[in-house]
């Protein structure tokens, strides 16, 4: 589902040559055109681009988790403009996005409704003194949640383990080299 700004999409979407691109551009003047659908609840119009179970006159129901919406497929093409031959239905943001009530992305959450921030981590490897790299990172505002230093990783068995049986794994690679 793609939402186009219909006071800019047709001026500047890349159209290319072609005689089927000017198709598919004068299909997305008549949707820009199309009166908005929100005010009389009826169907929106929409573009069905390389979805060959949709053709032009068509009407369907489209949804996501908290919306549904009718359409009606004013043109049905085999591309569009910066999507390629993906399979999508092209509707313009004024029909579309007011039907979707709070779930409408261009709305401000309610306090407290706030979707969650996104999850990030980041790891810093350094040979500097812990002391000196934490007082590095409070001066950017970045509070590190666990610190490892170089002894305490060394500790870690698993590493411990490979250490100890490294000159096995040499003898036994030489070995193996040589009869091969």
């Amino acid at each position: 589902l793609l939402a186009i700004d219909p006071a800019t999409f047709v001026g500047t979407a890349d159209w290319g040559q072609g005689d089927y691109l000017a198709e598919v551009r004068q299909a997305a003047s008549e949707l820009a055109a199309a009166a908005p659908a929100e005010q009389d609840g009826g169907p929106i119009p929409v573009i069905a681009v390389n979805e060959p179970t949709l053709s032009t006159g068509d009407e369907a129901v489209i949804s996501g988790q908290e919306w549904q919406s009718y359409v009606t497929v004013i043109a049905s093409v085999t591309s569009f403009p910066g999507q390629g031959d993906r399979p999508m239905i092209v509707a313009t943001a004024p029909s579309l996005l007011p039907r979707w009530g709070r779930s409408d992305p261009r709305l401000k959450p309610a306090a407290g409704q706030e979707p969650p921030r996104a999850y990030s981590e980041a790891w810093v490897w350094s040979s500097r003194p812990v002391d000196d790299l934490v007082t590095m990172l409070e001066r950017r505002k970045v509070s590190p949640t666990a610190l490892t230093t170089r002894e305490q990783a060394e500790a870690q068995p698993a590493l411990v383990a490979a250490a100890s049986t490294l000159s096995l794994q040499v003898v036994l690679a030489g070995f193996l080299a040589l009869a091969a």
